[in-house]
């Protein structure tokens, strides 16, 4: 079974892009290439990794697939990051302050979450977010310790829908958009 582990993007400055997910977001850097061209950041179960553009066309690493640069001063990538937060507020103002531009400011959303999206340097959208009412698929973790993980994640005060709560079907969703 294939398993989603890294996710990657091509950026013009692999260390800036470090330093500002370090002092934005408090990502701690796992690995930097001794070229500066690749780095991975820790962010929980997951890798981001981000490369650079010169060592993407040096290494042929893509082969001769063409890409669209991320800038911010283009339109963004049909992709986003997601930042889980276990202290959504003080996370945003943080982010805020140390830099990163908002592309749509903080709110509640009907499926349970509290979310909002920013853009880095390099234009690449980051949404961050409360964690999700539904945890996480994990192969080690039964249906029953699922759903006992799962709770209310809303900034305080807040109330989802009484008569389904977080278990409202796909199609419910859909339908209120």
């Amino acid at each position: 079974m294939l398993k989603a582990k890294i996710t990657a993007f091509i950026v013009a400055d692999v260390p800036s892009t470090v330093e500002f997910y370090e002092r934005v977001f408090g990502l701690e850097l796992a690995y930097m290439h001794p070229s500066r061209e690749y780095a991975e950041l820790a962010s929980g179960e997951a890798v981001l990794a981000f490369i650079g553009e010169t060592f993407v066309a040096t290494t042929q690493l893509i082969g001769d697939v063409a890409y669209v640069p991320n800038r911010s001063d283009a339109p963004t990538l049909g992709a986003h990051v997601a930042l889980w937060s276990d202290d959504i507020d003080a996370d945003w103002e943080r982010a805020l302050a140390s830099g990163a531009s908002v592309a749509a400011p903080l709110s509640d959303k009907p499926w349970g979450q509290t979310s909002g999206y920013v853009r880095d340097p390099n234009g690449i959208v980051v949404e961050l977010c409360t964690p999700s009412v539904r945890a996480a698929p994990s192969s080690s973790v039964s249906g029953t310790q699922r759903h006992r993980r799962t709770s209310r994640r809303l900034r305080p005060g807040r109330r989802m829908n009484e008569t389904r709560g977080p278990h409202r079907t796909a199609f419910e969703l859909r339908r209120e958009f």
